[in-house]
C-alpha cells in the first residue's frame, strides 16, 4: 500500500505541510490546488490497473 501511495520512486506517502491547512472539520481544507498536491497516486494506479482492465472500460457507450 505504501508503494501505491508514494509520489515518486523511493519516497513515502505524499505529505502536505501543516501550514497549508486552512480548516479542519468533516473536511480538511488546504490552500493548495489538489492537482499540485501529489495525493492522487493510489487513485491513478487503481484507474490504470484495476478499472482500466474491466470489460468496457475506456469505451464510449453507445
Amino acid at each position: 500500500m505504501q508503494r501505491r501511495l508514494s509520489v515518486g520512486e523511493g519516497e513515502g506517502p505524499a505529505r502536505l505541510d501543516f501550514g497549508r491547512v486552512t480548516g479542519i472539520g468533516a473536511v480538511v481544507r488546504v490552500d493548495l490546488p489538489e492537482e499540485n498536491a501529489g495525493v492522487h497516486a493510489l487513485e491513478d494506479w487503481t484507474r490504470e490497473n484495476v478499472v482500466g482492465r474491466l470489460p468496457g472500460a475506456g469505451h464510449a457507450s453507445g
